[in-house]
């Protein structure tokens, strides 16, 4: 009567557990990245309802609170039409997503106001921004 476990059993779940390790830890840094970017997005949201408001109002220039910047976000910049986001250089963030700014032009209409999303091109940012579409 054996015992136990032989070496190749051991080495085969070893093996096993390596092939699982190699497959998510990838998966789970991207979607830790892409979180980070759902908070900036959120962020953002935030000031883009600010500058909503303020113009309904006739405001013209809304303002957050350092507080409300987040972890990831540098400034808020409001113009006529737009709010610019910059992001800062933490290095929690994938290295697209540092020092990138996220243009919001706002679009008028009967209905509302309507967001288009712009990032630059060359950045990389735009696959973890995919949020950008929904604004």
């Amino acid at each position: 009567m054996k015992l136990g476990f032989s070496l190749i059993e051991l080495m085969v779940v070893i093996a096993i557990i390596a092939l699982l390790a190699a497959v998510a830890v990838p998966s789970y840094a991207e979607y830790v990245d892409r979180t980070r970017a759902a908070e900036i997005m959120t962020l953002s949201s935030k000031a883009l309802t600010e500058w909503a408001e303020n113009n309904a109002l006739g405001n013209t220039q809304p303002g957050l609170d350092n507080t409300d910047l987040g972890d990831y976000i540098t400034s808020i910049n409001y113009g006529s039409a737009t709010v610019v986001v910059t992001t800062n250089a933490n290095s929690e963030l994938p290295t697209a997503m540092q020092n990138l700014a996220i243009t919001f032009t706002a679009t008028e209409s009967t209905g509302g106001i309507s967001w288009a999303c712009t990032v630059p091109s060359a950045s990389g940012a735009a696959s973890y921004l995919d949020e950008c579409e929904g604004v």
